[in-house]
């Protein structure tokens, strides 16, 4: 997990989310 602050676009939800962070995204969405 490389703590980046630049935020960059999930290719799964297409909304602005923390480089690393979107696969929890997508585990907590479903």
């Amino acid at each position: 997990m490389r703590g980046m602050p630049e935020q960059r676009i999930c290719s799964f939800t297409h909304e602005e989310i923390e480089p690393g962070t979107g696969m929890m995204y997508i585990k907590r969405d479903g």
